[in-house]
C-alpha cells in the first residue's frame, strides 16, 4: 500500500512541475476572461484595494496574493493591508503616490498585545471611527489620561492610515478593516491543497459565475443606486432629520447638530 501511495504522490508532484511552466500563460488567459470585472474596475469603482495572501499547502508551498477592489474613479489608489513590512515597502516603491490604510482589526490586535484593557480598547475604536477631528481628539485625550504610552504609540502611526476622519476624501470609502480580502481568502480557502492550474481555473470559474449572478440580480433594479447604498442613505436620513445645513460656498456646507457644528465638503 505504501508503495502505491508513493507512486501516486510522485505522479502528482510531476504533474505539478509540468504545470509550473504554464502558470503565466494561463494567468493571462484568466485575466482576459474576466473582462467585465476589469471594465467595471476602470469605469465604475473608487480607488480602494485590499491586499492579503494565504499560504498554499501544495508540495512546493507558495503564497497566493489576493487584490480585492471595491472601486476606482481615476484618483490616487488607497491600499488596505495588515501592516506587513514587506507589503508596506512594496507599495511605497511601486505606488509612491498611493494612500495606505491599515486594517484596524490587525492594528488593534498589535495595540492590545502592548496595552491591554477594556477602556483602552473602547477609546481606540472610538478614535478610529471618529468622523471629525473633535471626536478624535476627545477619544485620544481620554486615552492619554489612562495610559500615556498607549497614546504615544498610536500617534506615531500616521492618523491618515487608521482614523476615519483623516482619510483622503477623494476615495469616498471609509472602510476600517480589510474584511473583503479576508472574505476572498475564505472563498478560495479550500483550494490551498490543489495544483496551481486547478486553483486558477477554479477561481476563474467562480468569478464568472459570480459576475453572471450579479448581472441577473441587477437586471431587476429600477434605480442606478444599489440597494445596500439606498438602505444606508435611508438610515442616515433618519438620523440626520434634526440637523440643519448652511451653504458656505463651492462644495462646502456647515451642518448644525444641536450644539455641535461640522464642516462638510
Amino acid at each position: 500500500m505504501s508503495c502505491w501511495r508513493n507512486m501516486v504522490l510522485k505522479y502528482i508532484r510531476c504533474d505539478y512541475i509540468k504545470q509550473k511552466g504554464c502558470v503565466w500563460m494561463q494567468l493571462k488567459g484568466t485575466m482576459r476572461s474576466v473582462m467585465a470585472m476589469k471594465t467595471g474596475f476602470i469605469n465604475r469603482c473608487r480607488p480602494f484595494l485590499g491586499l492579503d495572501g494565504y499560504h498554499l499547502k501544495r508540495p512546493y508551498g507558495g503564497v497566493l496574493l489576493g487584490v480585492v477592489a471595491l472601486d476606482e474613479n481615476h484618483k490616487p489608489y488607497t491600499f488596505m493591508t495588515d501592516r506587513q513590512k514587506g507589503v508596506i515597502d512594496a507599495i511605497s516603491e511601486y505606488f509612491p503616490e498611493a494612500n495606505q490604510r491599515h486594517c484596524c482589526r490587525h492594528f488593534y490586535n498589535n495595540f492590545m498585545a502592548r496595552f491591554p484593557g477594556i477602556l483602552l480598547r473602547d477609546h481606540f475604536w472610538d478614535a478610529a471611527r471618529a468622523c471629525n477631528r473633535q471626536e478624535f481628539n476627545e477619544s485620544m485625550d481620554a486615552m492619554k489620561t489612562i495610559n500615556t504610552a498607549a497614546y504615544n504609540w498610536l500617534m506615531e502611526i500616521p492618523v491618515t492610515q487608521w482614523s476615519r476622519h483623516a482619510f483622503d476624501p477623494r476615495v469616498k470609502n471609509d472602510s476600517l478593516t480589510n474584511n473583503m480580502s479576508e472574505s476572498f481568502n475564505q472563498w478560495v480557502g479550500e483550494l490551498r491543497c490543489k495544483l496551481v492550474l486547478t486553483i486558477i481555473y477554479t477561481i476563474r470559474y467562480r468569478l464568472m459565475s459570480r459576475t453572471h449572478k450579479r448581472y441577473q440580480k441587477r437586471s431587476g433594479w429600477t434605480n442606478e443606486i444599489t440597494l445596500a447604498i439606498m438602505r444606508k442613505l435611508d438610515n442616515i436620513k433618519q438620523k440626520s432629520r434634526k440637523c440643519h445645513t448652511m451653504f458656505v460656498g463651492g462644495d462646502e456646507y456647515e451642518v448644525i447638530d444641536g450644539n455641535r457644528r461640522h464642516v462638510v465638503r
